[in-house]
């Protein structure tokens, strides 16, 4: 029994240890020789896919503090022993672009303050975070928290299209001891390393796409968030559903056309399921009459539109008349029909990946190959479905001059240009002199049809 007590303090000690060393150390080789170390504020995760590392880090020119979880810190502590809010999503939520104190976390404390309810605020979403990815944050640090009321916004990575489903690529086996034990991932990393076995080759870093499939299927979408309400209602924590909005919905009569527009209406419709309101984050845009952008790059909402949704959210909240009464979802599942998803599975559509925002795909650079993935190849004669306007979340929706959506220049991935230093420009009888390289006058640019625009850097 000695023995045996003495193996336990010990193997506590030694899994104390290992989970100070950050997941970022565990570099990991590529086929190609290259490795997971990189300048990027993420990390992979076996259970999230991929999280932040702790610290200040500057994100789309905004700065965001990122605590021991991979959370951003609010700006401001609310009141002490206030019941905690906590928002869920991914980067809309999170506040892509927007400084500290601009957020929609932030802004809701302050617009619950002004209506006399004195919370604390905070975020557990995550640029490119999808239900399960949140699902894992929950489990992992969300609930220990102890949140009062959930602000649940997840929808637009569920709903990216993409060539890997995000269950796919998270630990199976997330429930069990050793899958959560910081000493096991360590001494697996380390023998798998030393044996040359191809796990230790193998990152969990999403890859940019033409296979077309949801990141998370509509149904699991639905599944996904009853899983999240039913906790909820298992603690006694109360819930709002936050529909977001992109910019051509503010045009539209109708949040039933493109890409999200299945998500939208599932998110809309659970929570009428499960008895909680629901906020309309596109009636809340449409209804500003100010004169400030409310969006930094078509989906993403500025900081005047965090605001507003804080406000719708604050709205709700205040009109359930919670805290003192709260809003906890029904028990059972939500049972809302799932429609066919012509979208998911298909090739045609144009893809980007949704970690250009933060500057760059890692899969650059390590790339996760697993068994039934499909192939990342391009199709030609591609257009955007109707009614989406040729963006996707992740995506910007401007074209360049001279380009037409889903084109992209004669240029192959590691080809140079056609030009050495010294040479004069290649130039064919007739051209005038000061043209580009290649073009006669009225030339529109070499362009095939069907060809993409290269994902920005």
């Amino acid at each position: 029994m000695y023995a045996a007590g003495v193996l336990v303090l010990v193997l506590l000690g030694l899994e104390g240890l290992a989970r100070m060393v950050p997941e970022a150390w565990l570099a990991r080789e590529t086929a190609g020789g290259q490795t997971t170390a990189r300048s990027s504020p993420l990390v992979p995760s076996p259970t999230r896919i991929f999280r932040f590392q702790t610290g200040s880090i500057l994100l789309a020119g905004a700065t965001a503090t990122i605590d021991a979880d991979g959370l951003r810190v609010p700006l401001n502590a609310g009141a002490p022993g206030a019941p905690l809010v906590m928002t869920l999503g991914d980067s809309s939520i999170f506040g892509h672009g927007v400084q500290d104190g601009e957020t929609l976390h932030d802004r809701l404390q302050v617009r619950l303050q002004a209506a006399g309810i004195a919370t604390n605020v905070t975020t557990a979403a995550q640029p490119g975070y999808s239900t399960v990815q949140e699902l894992a944050v929950m489990r992992e640090a969300g609930w220990a928290r102890e949140p009062s009321l959930l602000v649940i916004g997840t929808m637009w990575s569920d709903a990216h299209l993409d060539r890997y489903r995000d269950a796919e690529m998270v630990e199976q086996d997330h429930d069990q001891l050793l899958a959560r034990s910081a000493l096991y991932r360590l001494l697996e990393y380390g023998t798998a390393t030393a044996l040359g076995r191809p796990t230790a080759r193998q990152v969990s870093w999403p890859t940019p796409s033409d296979a077309g499939i949801r990141r998370v299927p509509l149904g699991d979408y639905r599944d996904n968030l009853d899983e999240l309400l039913s906790e909820a209602a298992t603690r006694g924590v109360s819930a709002v559903l936050l529909g977001l909005p992109e910019i051509g919905w503010l045009a539209s009569a109708t949040t039933d056309e493109g890409t999200g527009a299945p998500y939208f209406k599932m998110l809309r419709d659970v929570a009428a399921a499960r008895g909680v309101p629901f906020v309309d984050g596109v009636a809340a845009f449409k209804a500003y009459t100010g004169g400030e952008e409310l969006f930094s790059d078509g989906l993403h909402p500025s900081a005047t539109g965090q605001d507003l949704l804080a406000a719708a959210v604050s709205s709700a909240v205040v009109g359930a008349g919670w805290p003192a009464a709260k809003v906890v979802p029904r028990s059972g599942a939500s049972n809302v029909e799932v429609p066919a998803d012509p979208q998911d599975g298909n090739g045609a559509l144009p893809r980007t990946s949704m970690l250009q925002p933060l500057g760059g795909n890692p899969a650059e650079e390590t790339v996760r190959e697993r068994p039934g993935l499909l192939p990342a190849t391009p199709a030609a004669g591609s257009a955007p479905p109707e009614g989406s306007g040729g963006a996707r979340p992740g995506m910007q929706s401007e074209v360049p001059p001279g380009m037409q959506p889903g084109m992209q220049p004669m240029m192959q991935p590691g080809m140079q240009p056609m030009m050495q230093p010294g040479m004069p420009p290649m130039m064919q009888p007739g051209i005038q002199s000061g043209m580009p390289p290649m073009m006669q006058p009225g030339m529109p640019p070499m362009m095939q049809p069907g060809m993409q625009q290269p994902p920005r850097p």
